[in-house]
């Protein structure tokens, strides 16, 4: 009987030495995940402080544009308004168009003439 109880005791110790390798085994993988995940979260906390980073800077520029596009509305209501009163001095100096055009046509006539003249005296 005790050698029974000696043998149930050495398998029993075998079997534990067994486990507890494979328990070390398997608490060196976890911790080796645990170093992992570690270095992860790390790397994307590093990632989110850059993101956090580049967000503020693009709600930067995002205010700087819509500065700049108000300043451009403003400048485009002012050139509007200076078209409007150069298209309505332009409508207004329109009738005065044909004197403009009669204008060159008597200076073209009179060289034109005087070029006439000139020949006419010459063959005189």
């Amino acid at each position: 009987m005790e050698i029974l109880i000696i043998i149930i005791l050495a398998v029993l110790l075998i079997v534990a030495f067994g486990k507890s390798g494979k328990n070390k085994k398997q608490a060196s993988e976890k911790e080796a995940q645990i170093a992992n995940l570690n270095k992860e979260i790390n790397q994307l906390r590093t990632e989110i402080s850059n993101l956090n980073s580049d967000k503020k800077s693009l709600q930067d520029k995002i205010q700087r544009l819509r500065a700049d596009f108000s300043n451009l509305q403003i400048e485009k209501r002012s050139v509007d308004e200076k078209n409007l009163q150069l298209k309505n001095q332009n409508d207004a100096l329109s009738k005065y168009q044909d004197i403009i055009n009669v204008q060159v046509e008597c200076e073209y006539l009179l060289k034109r003439a005087e070029r006439d003249s000139l020949k006419l005296k010459e063959r005189a």
